[in-house]
């Protein structure tokens, strides 16, 4: 059997579900495990449907060091729409706890995401992440090889090209 199972994906949902007995919070880990199967599938367009999001979502996401905070559907929709179109919608779960409240669902997971191998280049990725999260990582990545003889100096992803 493979190492990364696509097909185990919410296993951490449903361990969730198996001893959760109140019916909003069986509902909202339900919508969850099928918005991320929805996900994988590069189906996200389905993802803003009245029943399986809120109006203005807030996604908190953490890519190794970088934080980042995408608020409102439209930059949501972003994100899918990027990973969709570079086939990167395609990711294992590993090791998640899950836990869910009357208004939203949280997890913490290692996640292996499919990338394709002509898209592992700095500037190949970055163009297609969100703006304001490639330039962070780009940031981050100036500053470690302290470009132009160690002087700080703010690099846009413009400035490459």
């Amino acid at each position: 059997m493979p190492r990364y199972d696509v097909t185990k994906l919410n296993v951490g949902v449903d361990k969730c579900l198996a001893v959760t007995t109140n019916p909003r919070h069986r509902f909202l880990l339900q919508a969850y495990s099928r918005h991320r199967l929805l996900e994988v599938a590069g189906r996200y367009e389905e993802i803003f449907a009245p029943e399986m999001m809120v109006p203005n979502p807030v996604y908190h996401l953490h890519v190794g060091a970088t934080p980042a905070v995408l608020t409102g559907p439209d930059n949501v929709k972003s994100l899918y729409h990027m990973w969709a179109e570079t086939n990167q919608s395609i990711f294992y779960a590993e090791n998640e706890q899950v836990a869910v409240a009357d208004n939203f669902v949280v997890s913490t997971v290692m996640v292996h995401q499919q990338v394709w191998g002509k898209a592992l280049t700095l500037g190949r990725v970055a163009s297609y992440l969100p703006g304001f999260l490639s330039e962070a990582i780009l940031q981050r990545v100036l500053a470690k090889k302290k470009l132009q003889g160690g002087r700080q100096r703010h690099v846009s992803l413009h400035d490459l090209h």
